[in-house]
């Protein structure tokens, strides 16, 4: 049986409902436990009524599925916080709002508000849409960390060792084969792609085809070439329209225009505007100038 926390609120302005988007990506993809309260705002009514309505919300939110997706927790140690609540203030309607909310600074993530009509269907809808946010956010994220896996292949980041006493690295795929070098056994490639018999192998600025006999088994010993982390450069960011919220490797970084000191290598850039589509890239920090210039699109 779940423990309900039960916040009463008497004729306490809900404030305007947000738009349907999570504004801290972080928290609403590492939460695995919540708590929920419900509320009901401006109901004039006896005592008994007043009740009613609140143990319908309470119901309503324990028979929803986000129990499916999250573990119940106490407020004081729950990941995030399901609040909703019925206002009644209006004297000819009412609205039904979820705030999900921060445990920590008790700020909303999540918003959204609609026309109360049955109190049931409008809670689960409300907590539907929530978790349909946040599946949609898992998705964006692995796409955005498959993209960075692919360039890091692409760019010769997953490295390979010769078996082979003595193998010729080819330049081209052509009758005649021109060969851009020779390599032995123990030598180290950057290996980007495979085609057939043959892996297409980075060394340096030099890219060529070898034998696959004469080089280790990827699913063995291929390993993530590591630069040194004293290694930075600096990453400049812009974005039209300015003030997107930018996050690097999933944490939150700040508003563009941004210029960052960022370790060597890859990172997972994602900018978020309200109003606007997320913009996801892959990025490669270098000791050259290094900038992204995004322009958001509106949804």
């Amino acid at each position: 049986m779940k423990t309900i926390l039960v916040l009463i609120l008497f004729l306490t302005f809900a404030g305007p409902a947000r738009g349907q988007e999570i504004v801290d990506r972080e928290i609403a993809l590492k939460a695995k436990t919540a708590s929920s309260l419900a509320g009901v705002d401006g109901l004039r009514v006896d005592k008994a009524t007043f009740n009613a309505s609140l143990q319908r919300i309470l119901k309503a939110i324990t028979s929803s599925k986000i129990w499916t997706r999250y573990a119940f927790a106490e407020a004081s140690s729950s990941d995030i916080i399901f609040k909703i609540t019925e206002d009644r203030t209006a004297p000819t309607e009412a609205t039904i709002r979820l705030d999900v909310l921060n445990p920590d600074t008790n700020k909303p993530i999540y918003s959204e508000q609609r026309d109360l009509v049955d109190v049931t269907n409008d809670v689960h809808r409300l907590l539907s849409h929530f978790l349909a946010e946040v599946d949609r956010l898992r998705e964006e994220n692995r796409e955005a960390m498959e993209s960075a896996a692919r360039q890091e292949r692409l760019a010769g980041h997953v490295i390979s060792r010769v078996t082979c006493d003595e193998v010729p690295m080819f330049a081209n795929r052509a009758t005649n084969r021109k060969i851009a070098m020779t390599l032995h056994k123990g030598d180290s490639v950057g290996v980007t792609m495979n085609a057939g018999d043959e892996d297409v192998v980075k060394i340096g600025e030099v890219t060529g085809y070898v034998s696959v006999d004469c080089l280790e088994d990827s699913d063995q010993s291929t390993q993530t070439l590591a630069l040194p982390s004293k290694l930075t450069g600096f990453l400049v960011i812009n974005s039209n329209p300015e003030q997107a919220d930018l996050f690097i490797d999933g944490k939150r970084m700040g508003q563009t225009p941004l210029q960052l000191q960022l370790s060597f290598g890859q990172h997972n850039l994602v900018l978020r505007k309200v109003g606007y589509k997320p913009f996801a890239t892959a990025v490669s920090v270098s000791a050259s100038n290094n900038n992204v210039n995004a322009l958001l699109e509106t949804k």
